[in-house]
């Protein structure tokens, strides 16, 4: 119970600090990755509006070279670090003119055939290799200016990579963190448990005494004036009384993770038939059959008695809270590496989500069809949860219908992996 609290607080604690992780990760580099594209698309901008060009018209050489009068929020500088082509194209997708001058890396082959991919995808802007593209409509057909963005797509491509970097380092050293100060975490909620856990055990050892003095005094007064209904009455509350007491005790007993274990290979299909055999007489006095669909054959290396136990709760669970008149649908099949058994019966009236979310709690009831006139104590789906949990199966309840209800729960065949064994 307690590593399994250890265990679901780290994991808990990984899983928000991944999600927050990425989600800042994520949010600074579409930012970041937006405004990159935005400086790119200005000089784009800049370019096609001046025909092909910086604005003067002019390129920054060493001859003849004047002031170019750029817009006041962007540096002098970019014409230095520019490098761009136009391709113009007519109506019909022909090349007219390629203008390669501004650029050494591309000539004119290479500057169509990227004309021809950015026509592909007939996008106003966008993306060819680390070449960002602007169309433009001219009188004499299509002109596409390409800029070279490969330096500042490098430095995006390294900030991301750091920042993915830097957030798994520091999620990484906060699950070491919770590694090594989990047990000072969670030692207050352990040492809740283990008293409660205790104060069960102790109590219920200082019950049994009284209620053994109770019985024999019971049935000392019966043999002393015969029969009466008010010592019957004693006698089947002291029984009821010491059974949920020991039910109490196996409960936590059961939740020392999986304290007592005693595991060996038996036939599950024989066992789950026998129970289901046993159970067929208490069904039919409450009008109730027992419906099975057992794989035939499946064996299991598990504790047999709890596992008997366990489908007993289910069964007697079922047949308590289920009208007359109705069937309870039992069955049983192999998986890889699990089994899945499943027990389905019928309800008074509606299961509500809530209530779906919390039977297995102990002592928990639904108002109208889980009451204690049926004769319960409202730990069995408890004790069945903990039997599952101790051989490291799943449970559920869910519901289907408007008055179903289904218990499912898979158990590890506890066979060699990818070996399903057949008796």
């Amino acid at each position: 119970m307690i590593k399994r609290l250890k265990r679901r607080v780290i994991l808990l604690v990984a899983l928000g600090l991944f999600t927050l992780l990425f989600l800042i990760v994520s949010a600074v580099n579409i930012i970041t990755f937006r405004s990159v594209t935005k400086s790119i698309d200005e000089v784009l901008d800049l370019i096609v509006q001046h025909g092909g060009n910086f604005p003067d018209g002019k390129l920054p050489t060493e001859d003849n070279y004047s002031p170019i009068p750029l817009p006041p929020d962007m540096s002098p500088e970019v014409p230095y670090e520019s490098r761009f082509f136009t391709v113009t194209m007519d109506a019909e997708g022909e090349i007219i003119s390629t203008d390669t001058k501004n650029i050494a890396s591309v000539d004119g082959d290479d500057a169509t055939g990227y004309a021809k991919m950015a026509v592909i995808g007939n996008a106003q802007r966008g993306f060819v290799g680390t070449f960002r593209f602007l169309r433009a409509d001219l009188d004499e057909g299509t002109s596409y200016t390409f800029l070279d963005c490969g330096r500042r797509l490098e430095t995006y491509g390294l900030f991301l990579l750091v920042s993915i970097g830097i957030a798994l380092l520091a999620l990484a050293l906060v699950l070491v963190m919770m590694l090594i100060f989990s047990d000072r975490i969670i030692r207050p909620i352990a040492e809740s448990y283990e008293k409660q856990k205790q104060f069960i055990t102790d109590a219920g050892h200082e019950i049994k005494t009284p209620l053994a003095i109770i019985a024999a005094n019971a049935d000392l007064l019966e043999m002393e004036h015969g029969e009466d209904e008010s010592i019957d009455e004693i006698k089947n509350q002291t029984k009821r009384l010491g059974l949920l007491t020991a039910n109490l005790v196996r409960l936590a007993k059961m939740e020392e993770d999986g304290a007592g274990i005693s595991k060996m290979e038996f036939p599950l299909s024989r066992v789950v038939e026998e129970i289901a055999s046993e159970y067929r007489a208490p069904a039919l006095t409450g009008d109730k059959s027992i419906r099975l669909s057992v794989e035939k054959d499946i064996s299991i290396n598990a504790d047999e008695r709890l596992i008997r136990q366990l489908i007993s709760i289910l069964l007697d669970n079922a047949i308590k809270y289920s009208p007359g008149g109705t069937a309870i649908d039992l069955s049983l099949a192999s998986r890889p590496y699990r089994i899945i058994f499943s027990i389905t019966n019928e309800t008074e009236e509606q299961i509500e989500q809530a209530d779906l979310e919390r039977v297995f709690d102990r002592f928990y009831r639904t108002d109208s069809s889980r009451n204690s006139e049926t004769g319960g104590h409202g730990i069995g789906l408890s004790l069945a949860r903990a039997i599952v949990q101790s051989h490291g199966g799943r449970i559920a309840a869910t519901t289907k219908g408007d008055r179903d209800f289904t218990v499912t729960l898979s158990l590890p065949l506890g066979h060699r992996p990818g070996i399903i064994r057949k008796l």
